[in-house]
């Protein structure tokens, strides 16, 4: 009878030994499951809730790449886990057929479940993924410049990504991965990606437009005088849109300008890709995607709008934590409708001190009369500031003939002698009635061979 009844313990044992078999390779394949359980929602969400552009499309590649191979890892050192912890059980069975295997399996899986938690490690793979981003989008772009970049435009760029960086590491609103965490997240891309197509342009006020920045975040109203050509009406709204301002306007003279700088800043700073144009333009009878984020528009339109339109201001600022930008552009010209415009601002911040929280100016010019600030300089309380810098560099070299006194006619045609089919020239003169005298006088002169 001995016998019989080891016979009989060795089959409880086996019998337990299967069932705590069996419930191992339940529980490997529950806890791969239960981790794509919680993978899945959160791509769907990524891929189907949220607008999608390239920039998105690349930061949700990354991330979903991440938690594939988080998934397999976790998995593994799951799988490696119980492997142990089972060999530690049977062992226990063995000596005990009485003993609670499935119970004690259970306990050192919620353990392990506890001090292995999979959701603190998706917000891990979120940063991982912002900076495979960078890696992919920005840093591996850098080798690619026909023209090295100077030095202090790539210590200017480093800055502005760390700023990005920052933010998104210690600000809680984008802790969690629900919608509403998420899709703050284009907006982030979509900044480092202005702040990157900024530096690519490597024009002369990118190296000093953190200074500027930093001005601007703690003025009311700013001057800003720098040579012509150093990205002042294209560079800097770009940057301010990157800084997290949700309108800025542009003012311009004439429409012409208006449409080109619209048209540059949709060319350099986003693509076909992304789905979208950063900037719109409007004029008195007509406009183009005038909800941008940048709107170039006439001083004469704005002129308007401040004169009839009283909610102007709060529709801008809805919803928004940052004040809208007015950009006063070429205000050297000092035309009427400027001039109007700089007045009304002066008044409504001087009647209405509370829009001083909800609007920021900007007055910009090459070449600035420092009376035309008085107006500002006067207002209660309102910080005004100036950024200066007369010695800019250039882009491409700059050769200068001095030829005063010279008529321009003539001097064309010189020109045009040393120059191929095709190639332009551009003169300045001082009304609309001496462009259209010149554009007459040269076709006549030049038997049509020259266009004007």
């Amino acid at each position: 009878t001995g016998l019989q009844v080891h016979h009989d313990e060795f089959k409880l044992v086996l019998k337990q030994l299967q069932i705590l078999s069996n419930a191992i390779q339940s529980a490997e394949t529950s806890y791969k499951s239960q981790l794509n359980g919680i993978m899945q929602p959160i791509i769907e969400k990524m891929t189907k809730q949220i607008h999608s552009s390239q920039d998105w499309q690349s930061y949700t590649k990354y991330f979903q790449q991440l938690i594939q191979n988080k998934i397999q890892e976790c998995v593994k050192l799951f799988d490696e886990y119980i492997t142990h912890e089972s060999q530690i059980i049977a062992e226990q069975c063995i000596r005990d057929v009485r003993f609670g295997s499935l119970v004690q399996l259970e306990k050192q899986i919620d353990r392990y479940m506890q001090k292995k938690s999979f959701i603190s490690e998706i917000e891990v793979l979120k940063h991982e993924a912002f900076e495979e981003f960078i890696k992919q989008h920005v840093l591996s772009q850098q080798l690619k410049f026909e023209r090295k970049p100077s030095i202090k435009s790539v210590e200017t760029v480093n800055e502005f990504i760390d700023k990005v960086r920052k933010e998104f590491r210690t600000n809680k609103i984008y802790v969690g991965c629900d919608v509403e965490q998420l899709k703050l997240i284009p907006k982030l891309l979509q900044r480092v990606m202005l702040y990157y197509r900024c530096f690519t342009l490597q024009l002369p006020l990118y190296e000093s437009s953190k200074e500027f920045l930093d001005k601007f975040e703690n003025s009311n109203v700013i001057t800003v005088t720098t040579s012509t050509g150093s990205g002042k009406s294209s560079l800097l709204p770009a940057l301010l849109i990157a800084e997290g301002y949700e309108k800025v306007i542009v003012t311009q003279p004439r429409r012409l300008t208006c449409e080109a700088l619209c048209d540059y800043v949709n060319k350099t700073m986003t693509t076909n890709k992304d789905g979208f144009d950063i900037a719109g333009w409007a004029v008195t009878s007509a406009h183009c995607n005038a909800n941008a984020q940048i709107l170039y528009l006439t001083d004469a339109l704005l002129k308007e709008r401040l004169l009839y339109d009283e909610n102007l201001i709060r529709k801008q600022t809805n919803n928004n934590n940052k004040p809208i930008v007015f950009f006063i552009d070429e205000i050297h010209e000092r035309s009427v409708n400027i001039d109007l415009c700089l007045a009304l601002f002066a008044r409504l911040l001087t009647e209405k001190p509370n829009l001083k929280s909800k609007v920021k100016i900007i007055i910009s010019s090459a070449t600035l009369d420092p009376s035309i600030t008085t107006v500002f300089r006067q207002i209660p309380q309102l910080k005004f500031n100036e950024f200066y810098i007369p010695n800019l560099g250039k882009v491409y070299h700059v050769a200068k003939f001095a030829r005063s006194n010279q008529n321009i006619l003539d001097l064309i045609q010189e020109i045009c002698k040393t120059k191929q089919r095709y190639d332009q020239i551009l003169c300045f003169v001082s009304s609309v009635a001496e462009v259209n005298q010149c554009c007459h006088l040269i076709q006549e002169i030049s038997h049509g061979t020259i266009t004007a």
